[in-house]
């Protein structure tokens, strides 16, 4: 399966590679939170540097409403790694922006490690 799930850091880490669809994101996050070491509160972030997939800017929409319901579900914040290429960056600096004008906050990132530490807890 080209979409994974794991607690790491404390934080839902979803990992997609080669060619995925949406709904194998959503199946992984669904499972993820599903899981008894998911709490009110914990952040998730999105590893997609190693994923293929096509995305396009009319798939927008339909993540923007998948994430707006998901963090009705507990989630404080969302986090995504997009690598190094320009288009991926631009398509998920959109769906931040689309996000923030309903309150749920994603950085968009090129390195796990900066996600991650984005995403620990504030003092």
């Amino acid at each position: 399966m080209p979409v994974s799930w794991r607690y790491e850091y404390g934080l839902l880490v979803i990992t997609s590679s080669a060619a995925y669809d949406l709904e194998e994101a959503k199946q992984s996050t669904a499972a993820g939170i599903a899981d008894p070491r998911f709490q009110p509160g914990t952040a998730i972030l999105f590893d997609s540097s190693a994923s293929t997939a096509a995305i396009e800017p009319a798939d927008i929409e339909e993540r923007v409403a998948w994430l707006i319901q998901v963090s009705r579900r507990g989630v404080s914040r969302f986090a995504v790694v997009v690598g190094t290429e320009t288009h991926r960056y631009g398509l998920a600096r959109m769906l931040s922006t689309r996000l923030e004008l309903a309150g749920v906050e994603l950085g968009v990132f090129r390195s796990f490690e900066a996600a991650r530490a984005w995403l620990s807890p504030r003092p």
